[in-house]
This record gives C-alpha cells, sequence and structure tokens, in this order.
C-alpha cells in the first residue's frame, strides 16, 4: 500500500508496519462488528444505518490485507505460493465449520438478538486472529531449510523507490 511503503521509507520496521495494518483491519473491524451486534441488540436502528456499518466493517477489514498477506511474502521468499496455498487451505475451514455454528445460533431469523449473537461471535473471531497476528507476526524472512538449500543467494528485489518489499533468489 502507498501509507505502508512511506511508512517503511521512514524508518519503521517491516513487522510494525505489517503489525499496524493487519491490527487496523482485524481489530478495527471486530470493533464495527461488535457495534453492529450491539446495535442490534439494544436499538432499533433501521437497516440502513447497520448496511454502513457493516460497510465500514468490511473497509477496515480490507486493511488486513496489506499486513497479513503481503507479510506472507516478506517471511517465506522462495515459498510464497506453497505458504499461500496452506494459508488458503486452513482459511477454507472457518467458511465449512462458521456455517454449521450460524446456522444453530440463528434459529430464528428474523430475530435481531440472534443476529447480534451471530456478529458477535464474528467480532470476537476477527479480534482473536488481530491478538495472534500482533503476537505471533515476524519481519524478517524465515530460515526454510528447503529454500536455503536451493541455488543462489536470496536479493531484495528493488523497486524504484526503494521500498523492499520482497525478496528473490538470484540463480548465479
Amino acid at each position: 500500500s502507498f501509507v505502508g511503503d512511506r511508512l517503511l521509507k521512514s524508518g519503521w520496521s517491516v513487522r510494525r508496519t505489517r503489525v499496524l495494518f493487519n491490527s487496523v483491519g482485524m481489530l478495527g473491524g471486530a470493533v464495527m462488528l461488535a457495534a453492529v451486534a450491539a446495535t442490534l441488540r439494544f436499538t432499533d436502528a433501521s437497516p440502513a444505518v447497520l448496511c454502513v456499518m457493516l460497510a465500514l466493517a468490511l473497509l477496515l477489514g480490507r486493511c488486513a490485507s496489506a499486513g497479513f498477506w503481503v507479510n506472507l511474502i516478506d517471511v517465506t521468499p522462495g515459498v510464497v505460493g506453497q505458504a499461500m496455498g496452506v494459508s488458503n487451505t486452513l482459511a477454507t475451514l472457518p467458511g465449512f465449520f462458521g456455517q454449521l455454528v450460524m446456522q444453530a445460533v440463528l434459529q430464528d431469523v428474523e430475530s435481531r438478538v440472534d443476529w447480534s449473537i451471530a456478529f458477535l461471535m464474528v467480532a470476537v473471531v476477527n479480534a482473536f486472529g488481530g491478538v495472534w497476528f500482533i503476537a505471533m507476526a515476524e519481519g524478517e524472512p524465515l530460515k526454510i531449510p528447503a529454500v536455503e538449500r536451493r541455488k543462489g543467494t536470496f536479493v531484495e528485489l528493488g523497486r524504484e523507490d526503494g521500498c523492499p518489499t520482497q525478496l528473490g533468489v538470484t540463480t548465479e
């Protein structure tokens, strides 16, 4: 992202930059989803107000891409395709199991209380993911033995603006 590149150029570490964006996305989205849950539960807000709140949750959630997805490139040079494949495979599990959980929670799809519980559950999952990323994120390439045995060495793939955003492998 433009802002992320500017932060890196100003001296922020890769880890700090990625954690900032992921936190805005995951924790900001969690706050908005919790606000939707509270609004559903305790007010008579119109569907338009709820739609705006959900749109803000989605907008904030997109910031996580500038944290999590880019971080995969940062820390798994040479095997980023495999890392993203594993990540995407694991990411399908909530889609499968979440549907079963939501069927159990949403006994009455017209109930604002049931929907508030559903949104609050998603907010909690988002918050947990954000906190987990803060605790576990790395900013430097991981030492992956299979990659280190490959011919060549890691080099920064330069961009015109000098931001270190990708690593590659030379074949020399």
